[in-house]
């Protein structure tokens, strides 16, 4: 059995100067826990990325020809999935 917890935090920034507003920080907790066999060479994996549904930009930028507005690309919502692996025994 493996397991792996990851905390990723990222702080304010600007990436399309001259921003008017910078990005917000944001916190990303991902995990994912697995089982396996080394004898069959077989594994199953469950995994979940943004664990808490973080709704967060990831880059603000002014619009164009829009004076005073701002738009944002968001990060990816709560994913998740099971990821089954298995390999042939060669003689």
């Amino acid at each position: 059995m493996n397991g792996r917890l990851q905390y990723q935090y990222t702080g304010p920034h600007s990436s399309t100067p001259p921003a008017p507003r910078k990005a917000a920080p944001s916190v990303s907790v991902n995990a994912n826990l697995g089982i396996g066999d080394p004898k069959w060479s077989v594994a199953a994996e469950a995994w979940v990325q943004n664990a808490t549904d973080e709704t967060y930009p990831t880059t603000v930028f002014a619009t164009p020809l829009q004076t005073g507005d701002i738009n944002a690309y968001l990060g990816a919502p709560r994913t998740y999935g099971i990821m089954l692996r298995g390999r042939s025994k060669r003689s």
